[in-house]
């Protein structure tokens, strides 16, 4: 049988310089040569904010895509149901809403959701 004594410590070429001296201790990452993270697009502009929702079929029958289109008309929507050919999640198509901000997105995706749901 092999004897693991020699793994309790981590591996001395594993550790910076002022770590040898302290067994147990991690080494730490150098950060002061890292240049900071570019993010993309325009400086002062933020990104809009998308969500996505899984639509299910309305037992009742009496939604349709148009009706989607109607009452959301700048999302993405898609929502072709099929009787007993249902996928994912129960899913027959999906809501990709956007707006500028977090909460406006969260309010868009529970309004979408609310009314595949027949309470919107």
């Amino acid at each position: 049988m092999e004897n693991f004594e020699d793994f309790k410590e981590p591996a001395a070429h594993l550790l910076s310089g002022a770590a040898k001296d302290r067994p147990g201790e991690r080494r730490q990452h150098r950060t002061e040569n890292r240049r900071p993270p570019v993010l993309p697009g325009s400086p002062g502009v933020p990104p809009r904010v998308h969500g996505w929702v899984f639509l299910t079929e309305d037992p009742a029958g009496r939604l349709t895509e148009d009706a989607f289109r109607e009452r959301f008309p700048r999302q993405e929507i898609s929502y072709q149901p099929v009787p007993g050919a249902l996928g994912s999640y129960g899913r027959c198509g999906h809501a990709l809403v956007s707006h500028d901000t977090h909460d406006g997105v969260v309010t868009l995706m529970r309004q979408v959701s609310d009314f595949n749901r027949g309470r919107g």
